[in-house]
């Protein structure tokens, strides 16, 4: 195994995964969040490890909940765990859970933590659904309005075209390319 230039040695000792699933299908129930503790949940039962000897839990995700941002966090609140465990999340398309690891091997690596635990989570069929622009400013406005009649005057400006949703493009904007052919 080598070393670095610390001298720390870095081992990846036990893994587990949830099962693949087409989106919408067997798992569909599942956030991402779900997916994160059951497998962090079943690593821990397996491997014995004690929650409170865990120093670091660093998770990847490619779209994030916009309800709840840092899926590390809401992992590391497992009762396995200490309420101040660091946990944080990285996101790095395809690569996120990659770049978990090996964010929590070079905190190993510099003596920042003994133990870690790393990976990553993806729920295609909960991805946050958004809607278009003339969308967001008809529902803002209607929000303020302070009468029912004002309200509904209000809604009454959406047309066909504002209820087509955006889904979260897995293609960058400023080129067109997916994840796979950026990468």
């Amino acid at each position: 195994m080598p070393t670095f230039g610390t001298g720390r040695r870095v081992a990846i000792v036990s893994g587990v995964r949830t099962p693949f699933a087409r989106s919408g299908t067997l798992l569909k129930d599942y956030t991402a969040i779900d997916l994160g503790k059951l497998a962090v949940a079943e690593l821990v039962q397996r491997t014995a490890l004690d929650g409170a000897a865990v120093d670091l839990l660093v998770f990847g995700t490619v779209v994030q909940a916009v309800t709840a941002p840092n899926i590390a966090r809401e992992v590391s609140l497992l009762p396995h765990f200490p309420k101040t465990l660091q946990a944080y999340t990285v996101s790095r398309a395809c690569a996120s859970a990659n770049q978990a690891i090996t964010d929590a091997a070079d905190q190993i690596t510099l003596g920042h933590a003994h133990v870690a635990i790393a990976g990553g989570a993806e729920s295609l069929t909960q991805v946050p659904i958004l809607h278009s622009r003339g969308m967001s400013d008809v529902l803002v406005a209607a929000s303020k309005a302070k009468s029912l009649p004002q309200r509904l005057g209000i809604l009454a400006q959406l047309r066909p075209k504002d209820f087509i949703p955006i889904t979260p493009a897995i293609a960058e904007p400023s080129t067109g390319e997916s994840m796979g052919q950026s990468a």
